[in-house]
């Protein structure tokens, strides 16, 4: 359901004049804010990864890890992540693989350098949104979001680029904390300004989304924009571990706002922060109310705010359309696998006559076949 049209909420913009369902509806708009209209308990605990730079073969062993043993969310639909794309290094089909099993494909450049002006961000949000739609055949009008590399941005520039361009959020402004024990800040649209974010653009853009990069904090000692980016890191995995599940409690004990995990594959290079962070999943999906998403379906649940109550009918996050295609490939592919036995008979009897043949003339020509050489291409984050 809609945020009831009565309700209203106090705001942080720069003009402190935007009312939810007075001056700004959804699916449109919604006001900044560190407090949802809805009650806390009827506001599902969205938690959304957000994985940074270029996808090759040294990722997927990770995301295969945490993502691909069939984990579902209470609605009985597999968990997923948000994959923000930079162009160096990236094998654009297994972008299609994750593409096909349900994350969201978004962009973080070409080059991976730093962005300031309007030029930049056209060409660079323009040219890899390209790369992923070509090269990796997901349709781009399902590519519709950035995130700035070194979370460098152009301001208002930034988000006029990316409107028109037809992107529709942007996830590249950090949330800095004051106090350890500040509230989050929910998504918001940019219909009446921004306050509370480092760099926050000064001008109105109507219906663009802002996604927070609110941090996380390690041992109440110190807060940092990516889980992988703190000075201190875990030691261990029950420390890693805790450290993911310290700041899930914070969000799903506070007010709720979406828990967004970003970080890069520097996270990986130790295997007990792995094992840490799979604990911490393996936790958080025993929760009744706790859904794994990308940033793209926490958007759309923040179009269409839905109760507890009413989830398992949230039709945005509903799978069995997915199901329904997957298993209609599944029954292509069954009959492609017959046309293909086929075809591999006839070639096979035609080769038995051939080698027939070369027996009783005792002709032939000694070969060597050829053997499939795997590899994998240098992975180097530039992030941290």
């Amino acid at each position: 359901m809609r945020v009831p049209a009565h309700f209203s909420t106090t705001i942080v913009t720069t003009e402190n004049n935007c009312r939810q369902g007075v001056n700004c509806h959804l699916p449109d708009c919604f006001c900044s804010t560190l407090e949802h209209p809805l009650n806390r308990k009827e506001i599902p605990q969205m938690v959304f990864f957000g994985f940074d730079d270029a996808v090759n073969p040294e990722s997927v062993q990770h995301y295969d890890f945490l993502f691909g043993r069939n984990r579902y969310n209470p609605n009985g639909c597999p968990i997923s992540a948000t994959l923000y794309i930079s162009h160096q290094n990236t094998k654009y089909d297994i972008v299609k693989k994750y593409y096909d099993r349900g994350f969201e494909v978004a962009v973080h450049s070409v080059s991976h350098t730093n962005i300031d002006t309007y030029t930049k961000v056209m060409e660079e949000a323009r040219d890899q949104r390209n790369n992923i739609a070509t090269l990796a055949g997901v349709p781009i009008e399902e590519i519709v979001g950035w995130r700035s590399p070194n979370l460098f941005t152009a301001g208002d520039a930034q988000v006029t680029a990316l409107q028109n361009l037809g992107y529709t959020y942007d996830i590249s402004l950090s949330h800095r904390k004051l106090n350890m024990d500040d509230r989050d800040m929910w998504p918001f649209t940019l219909d009446y300004g921004c306050q509370g974010l480092s760099k926050c653009p000064k001008q109105k853009h109507k219906g663009f989304w802002q996604i927070p990069v609110n941090m996380v904090v390690w041992k109440k000692e110190q807060v940092c924009v990516y889980v992988d980016g703190c000075y201190k890191q875990p030691n261990n995995t029950d420390e890693a571990y805790n450290f993911i599940m310290d700041n899930f409690k914070r969000y799903y004990d506070g007010n709720r706002a979406p828990f967004g995990i970003n970080m890069h594959m520097a996270w990986f290079y130790r295997p007990y922060t792995r094992e840490g962070m799979d604990r911490a999943i393996q936790d958080m999906l025993k929760y009744n109310d706790v859904y794994i998403v990308t940033a793209k379906q926490m958007l759309q649940w923040m179009k269409n705010p839905t109760n507890l109550s009413q989830i398992m009918h949230f039709k945005d996050w509903d799978c069995n359309e997915e199901n329904r295609r997957k298993r209609e490939k599944g029954r292509k592919s069954k009959y492609f696998f017959w046309g293909e036995v086929v075809i591999v008979a006839v070639i096979l009897s035609c080769l038995a006559v051939v080698v027939v043949y070369w027996v009783i003339s005792k002709q032939g020509k000694q070969y060597t076949s050829l053997q499939p050489i795997a590899t994998a291409d240098e992975y180097t984050d530039g992030d941290i």
